[in-house]
This record gives structure tokens, sequence and C-alpha cells, in this order.
């Protein structure tokens, strides 16, 4: 049961603790490392593991009952051999992993799919070699690779396979550049130019079973089975001394390995692992108890990280060996709280809730090796150390240790601390249940008790002015003015009034030489001249005015740790003269560790450092490493398209090309954090597509749907919790543009457009031409028809004035003809009168008439038309024939408006015969032959 409760304690801060710590490096580690373990029933494969290796991206590569089996730092895939025997050893080389089983042994190779595949090499082997059984042993060197049968030793190198040592063997290693080979309870050889050659002085090794070489600062070490370590230096073969082998006479060893500090890992059959330096001097142990899920270790690796790696008989477990914080319980099995540590001579004391443990000091480790400190038993509160005087507060009182022994000296009630006073060397405060009490400095007598104070003082400070300053979490703040005379002892509760936010949850610690009330909300210190509390800012500015701190403590260097009610963290302080710089570092799940309201730091040197928790105690190496380990890694393990089928899965290929529908893809990631990995957070950032990284996310996948065809750059890293950032992982891919929108497609458009846009042009053209043509003949025939539409209004304006010429003509011709019948009448009337007067006015009638013959008033009219109709004509002939009269072109006029003799006579008032004597005048005037017709050449002229 005993195993079981410190397993599930450990498993319950495991998650915790690693994460949280930045520093990682090798200090002196005091304790107990923390452990990780992964049972069967995490993994979900076979039992035992027997080999492990490590890829250069970080994935770790275990050789299981099942195959080979993967972990990214969150999953575990299985990759069995072909015919699902036993995996016995692996070796992973580049992107190569080569491996060993049970009459078999080959490599797995990437595959785009199926992530590795296996491939087996017993095709390279010579006939009658073929028949082997399992392969335990697998070494590489200077790009050879050795693997080891029970009776065989197979080299595979540029595709060939040689076979040596053709006889039973036990046991092959490498420490070093060389190979090691034992002949099966026989002397150990090394391989050089493929021969067997027999180590001097080795006939120390007859008769036992070799299991593990390595390199040491000391020389070659050798472990057997039953018979210890031989340590093998300038060709001397010695047993080599060392402490685990003292403590664990009985143990004995399946493994050897070395921690990078060259520390040495004794991996044994039975009780798990133990950790000596390089001279042999015990530090601790690693077993069931502490986490392991089994104490048969098989094999050990250590990372890049320098965790260490346990191959069990059943599970694996990872040995924070890179921790700064390493476990420390000084009462063993009772894993008590913790409340404070003290450094005395050569004695470092830790009180628990069992009682006061010490052990030796300093050392490289004191895990498991404490006694306790007689008459201590029972709750221990404070150690003190004032005058060269370890003074213990414990639940039954006050008591003085020395020599191993704890001497009561005040037990009416319980103690929780002492502080001398720095204004009298000759007395000391002790706060207890019941208040302040004082004491003498040297006899260590009660001196009085400080009345008007009855609460119980568990936090007590000194100003310079000798005040002391007490706090009771659910009381308040008191001041006790002047505390060693009682005439003038003033004792005062200091509250809200006084400028604190309330009398609950307050503390007092004295940081820097100030007094320091850490209450509800901020910090404060008080102002002697206000008589009042105010804000501290140099604290507050780094926790916030408005954060519950609960605790405050001061290293010697003056850097400051801090608990609030959700960080716990250190204050790092440096003086470069000119001024101070302050840098804030976090442990964010520590404070699930500490014991609630009993929270106790203690910071011995600069890096040394002890931390009370719920089960003992946490030892902080704060020491940084000479070399930074190298950052935890970020994989981009599987790529799929369109979510349905699987692109490449494993590491990444150099670069890929990708169809341009393949244009939505779904990214698997993972970090080789081994230490709390699911708090670890990715962002994302997809150079040609995203403008920058995203927002921090704990989803371990990425999809980007329906990329443009284009290179792109996928850029993730990953943060833990401790916030520090890993490298990049980066995977370049072009999805390729459609066959339509290459550069040949596009040349080919480009002709296929000139092409068009010239057949096109040579249409338009033929167009334009048909219908400038088209336009022409429209053109011509809408002139042609306004031409003709003219010409027929102009005909019909002629026609009009023809028929008002006629008209007019026919008129005056009408009128003459009507004039003359009259005046023919009025002359028959004259004659038949017989009135001479009747006859007198008759003939001035008849006079009239002829007189209106004579006057041409319709001609004016006449002439009016014909010059409208025929413009310019008299002109033309006065022209042409100045010797017409205007009676000849009246003639004229008659005759090319084809009137007949008779309307020319009645116009002319002329006989007919007047007429054709006037026409033959004319004709001699118009210089006219006989046959020339007179009409026809004036209607022409």
């Amino acid at each position: 049961m005993k195993g079981k409760m410190r397993y599930i304690s450990l498993r319950a801060l495991s998650p915790l603790i690693c994460c949280l710590f930045a520093v990682s490096g090798y200090g002196q580690m005091l304790g107990t490392p923390f452990v990780d373990s992964y049972s069967k029933t995490v993994y979900g494969y076979g039992t035992q593991n027997w080999d492990i290796d490590q890829a250069a991206n970080g994935t770790l590569y275990f050789a299981n009952n099942d195959g080979l089996l993967e972990f990214d730092g969150a999953q575990w895939t299985l990759f069995p051999l072909p015919n699902r025997t036993v995996l016995r050893s692996i070796s992973v080389q580049d992107r190569v992993i080569f491996a060993g089983g049970q009459n078999e042994f080959g490599r797995y190779e990437l595959h785009p799919e199926l992530k590795w595949a296996y491939r087996s090499l017993v095709d390279l082997i010579p006939q009658a070699h073929r028949d082997f059984e399992d392969v335990w042993d697998m070494q590489t060197l200077e790009g050879t690779i050795y693997f080891r049968a029970s009776e065989k030793i197979f080299i595979v190198r540029d595709n060939q396979c040689k076979v040596i040592a053709d006889i039973p063997i036990h046991f092959m290693g490498k420490a070093g550049n060389r190979i090691f080979v034992q002949h099966r309870d026989g002397p150990l050889f090394y391989l050089e130019d493929e021969k067997l050659v027999a180590l001097p002085d080795d006939e120390r090794l007859n008769g036992t079973e070799v299991r593990s070489v390595i390199d040491s600062p000391q020389g070659l070490l050798i472990a057997t089975r039953k018979r210890g370590i031989f340590l093998l230096r300038e060709n001397q073969m010695v047993l080599w001394e060392n402490e685990g082998a003292f403590r664990y006479p009985d143990q004995f060893i399946n493994t050897l390995g070395q921690l990078p500090n060259h520390d040495i890992v004794l991996g044994t059959g039975f009780r798990g692992v133990i950790v000596v330096d390089s001279n042999g001097q015990f530090k601790y142990q690693v077993d069931a108890e502490d986490g392991l899920t089994n104490n048969r270790i098989i094999c050990t690796f250590v990372d890049q990280q320098h965790n260490l790696w346990l191959g069990l008989d059943n599970g694996i477990s990872m040995v924070r060996t890179n921790s700064p914080f390493s476990r420390i319980y000084p009462d063993g099995d009772l894993e008590g709280a913790g409340y404070d540590v003290a450094v005395k001579d050569d004695k470092i004391y830790f009180g628990t809730s069992s009682g006061l443990f010490y052990t030796d000091w300093p050392q490289t480790s004191i895990a498991n090796q404490f006694r306790l400190v007689e008459n201590s038993s029972g709750q221990v509160w404070g150690l003190d150390i004032i005058d060269d005087q370890l003074l213990l507060s414990h639940n039954d009182g006050a008591f003085r240790v020395n020599n191993g022994r704890a001497e009561p000296f005040y037990r009416e009630t319980g103690a929780w601390l002492f502080k001398a006073d720095e204004q009298d060397s000759e007395l000391v405060f002790s706060g207890n249940y019941r208040g302040i009490t004082l004491f003498d400095r040297n006899s260590w007598q009660l001196q009085e008790r400080i009345s008007g104070l009855e609460e119980s003082s568990r936090f007590i400070v000194q100003d310079d002015l000798g005040n002391c300053w007490m706090s009771h979490p659910y009381r308040g703040i008191y001041r006790v003015s002047s505390p060693r005379d009682p005439s003038r002892r003033k004792v005062e509760l200091m509250g809200p009034e006084h400028g604190l936010p309330s009398n609950l949850h307050n503390h007092v610690f004295r940081i820097n030489g100030e007094i320091l009330i850490c209450a509800e909300k901020g910090v404060y210190t008080f102002n002697e001249n206000q008589q009042r509390f105010e804000h501290y800012e140099p604290i507050e500015q780094y926790l916030g005015a408005d954060t519950k701190i609960r605790r405050l403590f001061e290293s010697r260097n003056g850097d400051v740790w801090f608990i609030t009610e959700k960080e716990i963290g250190l204050l790092e302080i440096e003086d470069t003269g000119l001024e101070r710089q302050i840098s804030k570092r976090v442990f964010p799940e520590l404070k699930r560790l500490m014991n609630g309201g009993w929270e106790m730091i203690c910071p011995h040197e600069d890096d040394q450092v002890f931390i009370s928790t719920i089960n003992g105690f946490l030892h902080y190496n704060g020491k940084q490493p000479e070399d930074s380990l190298p950052r935890f890694r970020v994989l981009i393990n599987r790529v799929r398209i369109n979510e349905d089928s699987t692109l490449f899965a494993g590491m990444l290929p150099e670069g890929m090309q990708l169809h341009y529908r393949q244009n939505s893809l779904l990214f698997n990631l993972a970090a080789t954090e081994f230490v709390n990995n699911a708090a670890v957070r990715f962002q994302y950032f997809l150079e040609g597509f995203d403008e920058g990284w995203s927002h921090p996310t704990a989803l371990r996948s990425k999809e980007y749907t329906k990329l443009s065809p284009g290179t792109y750059t996928l850029h993730v890293k990953g943060i833990n919790q401790s916030g520090e950032e890993s490298d990049p992982a980066s995977f370049t891919f072009e999805i390729n543009k459609p066959w339509y929108a290459t550069y040949p497609a596009i040349f080919f458009y480009l002709l296929l457009t000139g092409a068009i846009a010239y057949l096109l042009f040579l249409r338009s053209r033929k167009r334009f031409q048909a219908l400038e043509q088209k336009v022409d003949s429209t053109v011509k025939r809408s002139k042609e028809e306004i031409q003709r539409l003219e010409t027929e209004k102009i005909q019909a304006e002629l026609e009009h004035k023809k028929r008002e010429l006629v008209s007019a003509t026919l008129h005056l011709v009408k009128k003459n003809e009507t004039i003359s019948e009259i005046a023919d009448q009025i002359s028959v009337i004259k004659k038949n009168s017989g009135d001479p007067k009747v006859s007198r006015q008759l003939q001035k009638l008849i006079h009239s008439l002829r007189q209106e013959e004579v006057i041409d008033e319709g001609w004016e009219q006449v002439m009016y038309h014909f010059n409208e109709l025929n413009e310019g004509y008299f002109d033309r002939l006065k022209k042409d024939y100045p010797s017409l009269t205007p009676k000849d072109l009246k003639l004229c006029a008659y005759l090319k408006m084809n009137l007949t003799t008779k309307e020319m006579a009645s116009l002319m008032n002329v006989s007919l015969r007047g007429i054709e004597a006037s026409r033959y005048r004319l004709r001699k005037k118009l210089d006219l032959e006989t046959e020339d017709n007179l009409t026809a050449f004036l209607m022409s002229f």
C-alpha cells in the first residue's frame, strides 16, 4: 500500500511540476526526481520494451513486444513487424529505423501514407546463415549496422551482409567508437577490422554475464549481471567500487546508462534505477514507490531534453533528470506535510507534520538519509537560528535543538516562531498560540508576556524603530510600540481607518528592510509621517494592485518569492548600480502542491531553495546550465487532403507539389514536450495566405480550404506552460495551377486569342466594307431619292406655276374676249339706237372697253409666273438678240407657253394675220431658217 500511495501522489503532481519550470539543466539534485510512467493500459500495446531511440525531430521509438512503438509526446502509434513477432532492438538513422526481431531484421522506411513501412534485409544474408533466432542487440558505427543473434553477428554495409562470429554470443554493445562482444560466459572482445580482439586482463569476466558497457570519465565500465561493475583503465581491470553496490549488494545490473553530467545510471533487475556520480557516490534511487510501473529495468535512454527514459518489464517510465526540482520526503513513507527548513553547521533540518528530521549537509544527495531529532515527534511549525542556537517551534511548545535532540524550554502553549530583538541583544520575541512572549536571549527563560495582545501570533516582524508588527488573518494588523518597556508599551489594531482594505487576510513581512502588508488587495507599507498605510508600487506593479497576495519571502541576494491566490513565482532583482531591473518568473501549477494557509519558501542560497508542500518538500536548484538544452520540437506529422485521404505521415518531405484540386489541407500536429504535453499551445502562420501568427490554441490540427494555386509555407510553433517557445517547424508546398492556367496553356491562349482576334479583324473589316458599301449605296439611293423627290417637287411646282401661268393667261384671254364681245354688242346697240345722245354715251363706253382691252393689267401677273418658271429667260434673249422689242419679247413668251395663234391674238389685241406677221418678223430677228421651228427654238432656249 505504501508504494501505491506514493505512486498516486506522484501521478497527481507529475503533470504539474515539470511543465512549470522553465529552467532545464543539471545542477545539484538533492532529492529524488519526478517520474512520469506509462503502463500498457496507457499506450495500449505490448508489456515489455526492449530498446529505446530518438529521431532528430524529437520523436521517441521503442522496441516493444508488439512491434515498433512511436511516441510524439501525445500519441502512441504501433508499426508491427510483418510476422507480428517481438521487436528486440532498434536504431534510428536519419530517415530510416533499423530493427531486429525474431528470425528477422530489416529497416523501417518512410512511407507517404503508412508513415513507416518495413523492408526486410534477410534476403541479404547468405543462404547458409538465414536460420537464426532473436536479434537481441543492434549497434551502428560509421555507417555500418551490427545485428547480434544468439550465435551470429551480421554486419550490413552498402546493402551487403557479412556474417562473423558463428559461435554462441551472449552480448554485444558499444562504448565510444568500439563494438564489444562477449562469448557466452567467456571473455569480452572488441571488433577491429571485423575481427574479434580480446580485451587485456579479461579473465575476471569468465563465467559471468556481461550486460552493458559504457565509457565514463574513469574509464570503460563493464556491468555484469551478478559480479558487479568492472572498470577497465590503462589495460587494468578492477572491480568498480560504487556506493550503489554497497547499499544494495543483492541487486544485479541489467543495463548501464550515463547522463550528460556523467552520472552513471544503474538499471537493476528488481530495485529500479540507482544513480551514482562518476566517482561512484550514491545520489538517488528511483523505484516503483517513486512512480515506476515496474522495478525491472530492461533498457535506458537519455533524450534530447536530458530526460531519462526506462524500458521496463511492464511499461515505460521517464525520470525527469533535467528538472531543477526534486522531491524530498524527510519522514520517509509517512510523507507528512512540510513546514520549515534550516541549515546549521553541517546539518540540514526539515520540519514536518511528523516531527523534525535532519541529515548531513552539504552533500550531493539527501534522499532517504534522514534521522528523526529525538523528542521532536509531532507537528513542527517553525525553525529559527538565533545566536547559533537552533530553535524549534512545535505544537508542544518551544525547543532548543542540539546534537540530534530537542530540549524543551517552554511548554505553556504551542509556539509559532522566534525573532531576535534588533534593539536589545538580550531579548527574543516569540509568537505563540496566545500572543507574544519575551525570552532572555542567554538563559532562554520567559521574561514576560505582552499584555493587551491575546491573539495567536504566527507572523511577527520588527521595524527600524523597534516596533513589533503582528498579523492575524482574521483579526487584523497589530502594532506593538516600545515592546520592551511595559510603561510605554502600546498595542494598536491597525485596520481600514489606517488605509487597509479590511481587517481580513492581512499578512506582515519584512522585505528589503521595509514592513510590507499583504492585504486582500495589493501590498501596503506604513507611512510614519502620515500614520497611514500606502500602496507599495515596487511590488504591485508586477503582482497587481487588486491581487490578493498571501506570502512574500526574500532570498539572500534580494530576490523575492511570492504566493498569490493564483500564482507562485519569483521576482528576480538585478541591481546594476544605476537602476534595479526586475523580471518576473511564474510557476503556474506549483500552487496546487502547496499546503494551503501554511505555505513556506526557504531560500537557503541564491540557487538553493526549499519549498514546503502537502507531501514533504521540493528542492529547487536555480543554477542555470552553461549550455542550454535544445528546445522541444513541434511536428507536422500528418497532412490530409480534403479530409479523406492522407497526403503524407511522419517526417516532412523536402517539398511537395500538389494537384490544383488538392487545395484543402488538414495538418495534424504534435509537440515533443514530454512533460505536461497537454498544456502545449500552438500558433500557426501560413506564409502566402495568413497575415501573421494566429493566437495560441490547444487544437492539434489546422485546416486550410480552397487555397489558390501558388507556393505556401506553413510555420508552426509551440508554447509550453512555462511560456517557452519551440523553434518553428516549417513545411513548404506548392499547389500547381490547373493545366489550363499553366504557362504553355497561357501561351496557347495568347496565340489562339491572337488568331481569333485576327480572324475577327478580317471578318469585321469585311463586314465594315460591306456595311460601308451598303451605307454608300443607301446614301446614294437616298440622294437619288432626295434628288428625285426634289425634282418631282420642282416639277410639281413648275407644273403648278405653269397651271397658274396658263390660268392667268387664259383668264386674260377670256377677259379680252369678253370685253370684245361686250364692245361688239354695244356697237350693235349703238347702230340700232336712234338717240344721238345715247349713241354718244355708248360710243364712250365702247371706247372705254377698247381701252380696257389695251390696258394690260393681267400681263404683269402672267410675266411674274413666267419669270418664276423661266428665270433669266428675257435677259438671255436680250443678250443674244438685242434688237427684240417688248412686243417681240411678249410674243416669245406666248410662243414658249405654247399658246395658240388665236390665244395670242386675243392677248395681244391683234388679228390672226397680225400674229402671223409678228411671227415672221420675229423669225428674222432670231435668224431662223425656214425649216427651223420657231416655237421649238423658243421653248428650248
